[in-house]
């Protein structure tokens, strides 16, 4: 992959989580601002989730047939609009049509990003593994989410609603800057007419499933993911309400801050192990999974909050590492034609998880402490562990017992 390829990719991840990062800090109170209980915040989020779950596949396929530029840009588009419609919302009928516009727009952009990549990489005979770059866009990214968290929560402090705003103008921008940011010249599209391009649509949907299905590592990769984020997403939306609660509104800002920064040494930490050949995805995967659990079951032992601070932010360490492990593996299990499509194929599996999650972290929060909900997704973290034993297993087996 060229340098120029290299860089307008890190410049992407930049700006994209500089913009969505200007939400997240007082994201929770901007919908507890607008009357929200926490069982119909959870209802919100789920409705993200299952609209990604909806949108996915077809997008990808999008990516696939038609581009993964378009497809990268129509999601940006999209995203600009979903953040515009949630400033103008006050109901939750409202909020949960703006998840769902930007459930479309992150549909469009999920998978085909990470195919543009791996397959840029691939054609510019790039010096760096596909894990490397993304775990070191990853790390910018961090960067960039404490600096629009930072801004984020100023704007709010001056009006609530007004960091979607400016996310809007901010996303909006990026999309057009993505005409000239996202080179895929390489990229041939196959002109054909309305029944054969039905016919071709049909057959990479066939493709992605019937890999999903028949390739083993794959199910257990996807049965350990979706553990996972049934466990850890729930986390996102209760650490803040917790915090303020213990501390204060004015200490959601400085534990944003130390979040970000352990999110980057996170991704600074695998971006360095998979610089090495004989690095083990699976091998760090299982090490990242176990530390979290025993982190995650520590905050919810009833000790000091100044402690749960420590613990968490030192949690957020293994979480940082966990997207560029997981990607590395599973780019290296899927074949190009299909790379978009499968890449939206894995969100929808795994999403379906985080969404169980948050649902039924919004029906928990209303009976029981915000610990407990943490000390049952250490618990869940916990169970997924045998599935890594099997997934090592079945993927030396599917490679002939080359080390992944």
């Amino acid at each position: 992959m060229s340098d120029k390829h290299e860089r307008n990719f890190f410049l992407f991840k930049v700006l994209d989580r500089f913009f969505f990062a200007l939400s997240f800090p007082t994201y929770v109170l901007f919908l507890k601002d607008g009357g929200m209980k926490p069982s119909e915040i959870g209802i919100i989020n789920t409705m993200f989730l299952l609209a990604v779950v909806l949108f996915e596949i077809p997008t990808g396929i999008v990516g696939d047939r038609f581009g993964r530029k378009r497809s990268i840009i129509i999601g940006l588009f999209v995203c600009s609009f979903g953040h515009l419609w949630y400033f103008s919302s006050h109901s939750l009928w409202m909020y949960s049509t703006a998840e769902m516009i930007i459930a479309l727009g992150v549909s469009f952009i999920s998978g085909s990003l990470q195919a543009w990549l791996h397959d840029s990489i691939a054609h510019h005979n790039g010096k760096n593994k596909f894990g490397v770059v993304w775990s070191n866009g990853e790390k910018f990214a961090h960067l960039a989410s404490v600096v629009g968290g930072f801004i984020g929560a100023l704007l709010a402090s001056i009006y609530l609603p007004l960091p979607w705003l400016v996310a809007c103008l901010g996303i909006l921008g990026l999309a057009i800057l993505c005409f000239w940011l996202v080179d895929e010249s390489y990229f041939v599209h196959e002109k054909l007419g309305w029944k054969e391009n039905w016919q071709k649509t049909i057959q990479i949907f066939k493709a992605g499933f019937s890999l999903s299905w028949n390739k083993k590592e794959l199910r257990y990769f996807y049965i350990i993911t979706c553990l996972t984020l049934f466990a850890l997403q729930p986390m996102n939306q209760q650490w803040s309400l917790y915090f303020e609660k213990e501390f204060g509104i004015g200490s959601i800002l400085l534990i944003w801050l130390g979040v970000s920064f352990s999110l980057f040494l996170g991704s600074h930490t695998v971006s360095c192990l998979l610089k090495k050949d004989n690095s083990s995805e699976v091998t760090l995967l299982f090490i990242v999974q176990l530390l979290t659990s025993v982190l995650v079951l520590l905050m919810a032992q009833q000790i000091s909050p100044l402690l749960v601070v420590f613990f968490f932010c030192f949690h957020e360490i293994p979480r940082g590492s966990w997207s560029s492990l997981s990607e590395s593996y599973l780019q290296k299990q899927i074949p190009s034609a299909i790379r978009a499509t499968m890449g939206s194929i894995t969100s929808v599996v795994t999403r379906l998880g985080a969404g169980a999650g948050w649902f039924l972290s919004g029906l928990l929060l209303e009976r029981v402490p915000i610990l407990n909900c943490w000390f049952f997704s250490g618990i869940c973290l916990l169970l997924t562990l045998p599935f890594f034993f099997l997934l090592r297993k079945s993927t030396r087996v599917s490679n002939g017992y080359v080390q992944v």
